[in-house]
């Protein structure tokens, strides 16, 4: 006979943290949003599970931890308060599968690869408001408000032709 030996891949969890230029960051400690904001004064910070199309992108406080298992998204602040169209939110995805398939589930340096898909901006009227400095939890904080304008481009709306086959 022979000597047979499982070998099992075991993945550790850790922060991941995509770039507005699609540069993948991995953390195998929880982190502070305010540590990642010093070294990015130009971004926000956001988690992917909590961001949908068609509504504002929510932010993660100064003081919270990202959570380890996670990703996150540093957007720029112009991205702020606006709401997320399908196409952004389609080129968020792509650039996070690029990032993720290109590090191939090894911790990589953030300067060894880079990913730059398309990123689209919307035309689609905005009207968010969103308070900042306060925290989620219920503090105090200032109400910003902002407002875009329709460039005249009108939205699709997805309804499926179906049909019924008989039998």
């Amino acid at each position: 006979m022979g000597i047979c030996s499982s070998h099992e891949l075991t993945t550790v969890p850790t922060v991941k943290l995509i770039h507005k230029d699609g540069e993948l960051e991995e953390f195998s400690d929880p982190v502070r949003v305010s540590e990642i904001l010093k070294r990015n004064p130009s971004c926000f910070i956001c988690n992917a599970d909590a961001m949908n199309y068609g509504a504002c992108i929510p932010t993660i406080d100064g003081d919270e931890e990202l959570q380890l298992g996670q990703l996150y998204f540093a957007l720029p602040f112009d991205w702020l308060n606006r709401r997320l169209s399908p196409r952004e939110m389609v080129a968020l995805a792509v650039k996070a599968s690029l990032a993720l398939k290109s590090s191939g589930g090894q911790k990589i340096l953030p300067w060894s690869r880079r990913v730059v898909p398309m990123v689209y901006a919307s035309n689609k009227a905005v009207e968010c408001s969103r308070v900042v400095g306060g925290g989620s939890h219920g503090g105090k904080g200032s109400e910003v408000k902002r407002k875009g304008r329709d460039v005249g481009r009108r939205s699709k709306i997805f309804s499926p032709n179906l049909s019924v086959i008989t039998e």
